[in-house]
């Protein structure tokens, strides 16, 4: 076993001179095995074995990688959820400026205080009982947060905890479910439409949930309901809770292959993210600062792309039901606008292949499905405004927003184009109005109303 931390005091610490009625009165050692100056052994990790050194040499590796020693010398380091301390104290020999611990549980507080008397071992660590929220105002350089994740019963909330004391450097350790569990039918279940997902890759996280009692000295510090979530979902929640540069220290497969016993399905992986230099002040922000989609991406690419107008007026006959439908392309057509066809997704392939359209076309022609007399309407509003045809644009488009119950997207997008017309005529009312409706609809609409 590699022996990080302090040197034990040999000479006060033998393996008969320890009071193991008292060490087993304070136990249970169970997050890592302590070690006395003769090799006094004081902890049981049963199934767990190996997984405390696994994650030590981890946050010891990913320390060093982005710290030189002279910089530890000026920085703080925080522990939240230390439990008895052995992570911190078998940290200790490298030259922080100030250790802290944080941990609700005043017996894993006092048991790794009786250890470390019992085997000799000192160090200059401030141990504090209670949540990171004893430690508010403070911000600490490092922090650490390991075997904790899965006991809390709002992952988001606790990461952003985290955040607020964290100036710099975060390593955490969580026990994971295995990515394999998440499949096609629950990444199509979760519809993945919203922004982020409209250009970029369909990936989710995935968590479940159990109650936990806080009997034992290692489960919650309070009865709830946890989550236990793959490593995708604790990406997505650090990227949430204000992190950045998210990397994985140790991976769930050399994650179990260095625990002894493989009788429990432990999966878990280390991770280590940075704060961001500029303080970003919502996840809209944060999803946006590390090249998600976001709302202007989509809006600029709706506005400058036009649909060919053979396409359009194909659409729009088959949604009427059009003499196109006997066309393969239109019976295509047909079958896919009917939102009742399970085979939609199927037949949008067929489809989008015999029209060969640009990346552009394609994102915008997929959402003629939805709505599709209103989106035709706006598509046709938008060419004649873009052609010069500012009367015609006028009136489709008014026809649009003067619908009953007219589709919301191309409602405001059409107040965009009618205010853009009102501006080109030097319609000033129609400007204004058109303008007033468009905030009103879409109060975050991202583009400027002349310059794109």
């Amino acid at each position: 076993m590699t022996s990080f931390g302090p040197k034990a005091d040999t000479t006060r610490t033998t393996i008969d001179s320890v009071d193991w009625k008292r060490l087993n009165a304070a136990g249970p050692y169970s997050m890592g095995v302590w070690l006395g100056g003769d090799g006094t052994k004081v902890g049981n990790q049963e199934s767990m074995a190996g997984r405390a050194e696994a994650m030590l040499a981890s946050a010891r590796k990913a320390i060093l990688s982005n710290f030189s020693l002279a910089d530890l010398k000026e920085m703080t380091i925080l522990d939240v959820g230390c439990n008895d301390g052995w992570l911190l104290h078998n940290l200790s020999d490298l030259p922080f400026k100030a250790m802290t611990g944080v941990e609700p549980r005043v017996k894993n507080v006092d048991k790794g205080k009786v250890v470390r008397e019992e085997l000799g071992l000192e160090n200059d660590i401030e141990f504090i009982v209670g949540t990171v929220d004893a430690v508010e105002g403070r911000v600490f350089d490092i922090v650490l947060n390991t075997g904790v994740l899965y006991h809390v019963d709002s992952v988001i909330d606790f990461l952003r905890s985290l955040r607020n004391v964290c100036g710099n450097f975060l390593f955490l350790e969580s026990r994971t479910l295995d990515s394999g569990l998440i499949n096609k039918k629950l990444i199509k279940q979760s519809e993945l439409v919203d922004l982020p997902y409209k250009f970029g890759e369909k990936s989710i996280g995935l968590s479940t949930h159990k109650f936990e009692k806080s009997y034992s000295d290692g489960s919650a510090a309070a009865g709830s309901v946890v989550s236990l979530p793959t490593p995708e979902a604790i990406m997505m929640y650090l990227q949430g809770a204000g992190f950045e540069e998210v990397v994985v220290e140790l991976d769930p497969e050399t994650f179990r292959s260095a625990l002894s016993r493989r009788d429990r399905p432990l999966d878990g992986i280390c991770l280590s993210a940075r704060v961001p230099l500029k303080q970003l002040n919502s996840l809209d922000q944060q999803l946006d600062s590390v090249g998600y989609t976001d709302a202007r991406m989509v809006e600029q690419l709706h506005a400058k792309t036009m649909i060919p107008e053979r396409h359009l007026r194909m659409v729009q006959a088959s949604s009427h039901g059009g003499r196109s439908n006997f066309s393969v392309r239109g019976l295509l057509t047909r079958l896919w606008l009917n939102p009742k066809n399970f085979k939609r997704n199927f037949i949008e392939i067929l489809l989008l292949n015999r029209l060969k359209l640009s990346s552009e076309e394609l994102v915008v022609f997929k959402d003629l499905k939805y709505n599709p007399s209103d989106k035709i309407q706006l598509e046709l509003g938008k060419r004649a405004f873009l052609a010069g045809e500012l009367e015609a644009s006028k009136q489709i488009l008014g026809a649009l927003v003067s619908r009953p119950n007219a589709d919301w997207r191309s409602t405001y997008r059409a107040f965009y184009y009618l205010s853009r017309v009102g501006h080109d005529l030097g319609d000033r009312e129609l400007e204004s109005e058109s303008m007033a409706a468009l905030e009103m609809c879409n109060p975050n609409w991202p583009l400027d109303r002349h310059s794109e």
